[in-house]
């Protein structure tokens, strides 16, 4: 793999880290306590999630046709106290760690435009991004 080429994989890697290991993903798979007048929020944060993990096996498919090796990171420790909380407790976090992967998704479509593959795939993940934030702040809206 050319210099270039291992820098842009490592890249897309590092991006497939955040979204994979974002607290989103960390909350879908912690079951956050909801009342049942909240389980329709339950079902966004489930749907968001889900669509999320479709950015993930996008990048992945991805590094895999460049012959990455695909490091799926684990978990940031301090998402590890945010266990059986109360979904609306956490919605400004999910707000807040959105917004960041975002601008991540946007600042390496930037670093990776000399791949056009690389670079249409993050612009479209970038999208898909923003709407996933936008859901939530409808959602911490309520």
């Amino acid at each position: 793999m050319l210099m270039a080429e291992t820098k842009i994989s490592s890249q897309l890697n590092d991006l497939l880290i955040q979204i994979g290991r974002s607290f989103l993903q960390y909350v879908d798979e912690s079951w956050p306590w909801v009342s049942t007048a909240e389980q329709e929020s339950r079902q966004t944060l489930e749907d968001l999630a889900a669509n999320q993990r479709e950015s993930v096996g996008a990048l992945a498919r991805l590094l895999n046709e460049y012959g990455h090796f695909i490091d799926f990171g684990t978990y940031p420790t301090v998402y590890t106290s945010l266990h059986y909380v109360d979904v609306e407790f956490l919605l400004d976090q999910l707000e807040q760690n959105q917004a960041m992967i975002v601008k991540v998704c946007e600042s390496t479509a930037t670093t990776v435009q000399s791949d056009s593959v690389s670079a249409n795939l993050l612009r479209d993940i970038a999208i898909a991004e923003q709407r996933r934030l936008d859901e939530l702040r409808k959602l911490a809206a309520k």
